[in-house]
């Protein structure tokens, strides 16, 4: 095995955190890694002298264009995307924990509101540590071009409200509001451990029922969840797990057919839930806890 074939393997699941936060999808980001090798070994790249910085501009470069073939498709998409969950089955997600690489829902969704641009130099200058000068060539534009898209990001990305990850003593609750709400129909259990503002977002891809918009408000996200529990029989405690999903603890919700349905949950600073994330879309439940 060469130094460039080591430092590949090293890099890859970095490579994967880097196409994974550029398109939230885990076949298209794996097809990405695996481009950027076969393209890294068509110029020689056995010859290149820092194989690192190649293998990164190569993987930008196939996000940035993906991401171009891929507007259209989202623009078509049935309501609320979210991105493809991960769990730690996957090198690159458990690498993100260890090095304190955010590949949580909040800023997933956050990195989206970016223009593709704004999010490579952001990842490119942020993740990789790498030069504008560098970040200029593989985006094609000016070192003071770059440096501005970068701003932007960072801008965007310190508005956005701080969110905190749950504990388990945060599900515990949260299971004894399920169970009584679903047993009484009685409702402020649960929207006690709910933000005010909580949204509640819910992705099925027009594959499966799911809330085409944003849900917002204690109140209307409490009687969905208690709708849905009651429907799918979720008070049994076998059928529900928790588990490691983009990072943080989750609740994995077991239907009657078998099917995992992952749930994340963002904190407010007064520990209640300020965000549910819901990904019901089998299309992106693939290969979770597979």
């Amino acid at each position: 095995m060469n130094d460039a074939e080591q430092a590949f393997i090293k890099l890859r699941p970095r490579l994967m955190a880097l196409a994974y936060r550029m398109l939230g999808n885990i076949s298209d980001s794996e097809d990405i890694v695996q481009e950027t090798w076969l393209r890294f070994a068509k110029i020689g790249g056995t010859d290149v002298e820092y194989p690192t910085a190649y293998f990164t501009k190569i993987a930008t470069r196939l996000c940035l264009d993906q991401l171009k073939s891929a507007r259209h498709k989202r623009e078509k998409y049935i309501g609320t995307w979210l991105p493809e969950p991960v769990d730690e089955k996957y090198e690159f997600a458990v690498e993100a924990v260890e090095n304190n690489i955010d590949i949580s829902y909040a800023i997933m969704l956050t990195l989206e509101q970016l223009t593709p641009l704004e999010r490579a130099a952001y990842l490119l200058h942020d993740l990789f540590e790498i030069g504008f000068d560098e970040i200029a060539e593989v985006l094609e534009r000016n070192v003071s071009t770059c440096r501005k898209l970068a701003s932007r990001a960072r801008q965007h990305l310190a508005k956005r409200e701080k969110r905190f990850a749950p504990n388990q003593a945060t599900f515990e609750k949260l299971l004894a509001a399920f169970s009584i709400g679903s047993q009484t129909g009685d409702l402020s259990a649960l929207r006690a451990q709910l933000a005010e503002d909580v949204k509640y977002y819910a992705d099925g891809g027009g594959k499966i029922s799911a809330a085409l918009n944003v849900i917002l408000g204690s109140k209307s996200v409490a009687k969905m969840i208690i709708g849905l529990a009651k429907k799918n029989d979720f008070i049994n405690e076998n059928q529900i797990q928790f588990g490691l999903i983009n990072g943080q603890m989750g609740m994995i919700l077991i239907d009657k057919d078998g099917a995992a349905q992952p749930i994340c949950f963002d904190l407010n600073e007064d520990g209640k839930i300020a965000a549910i994330y819901s990904i019901r879309n089998p299309e992106k439940l693939l290969r979770f806890g597979v």
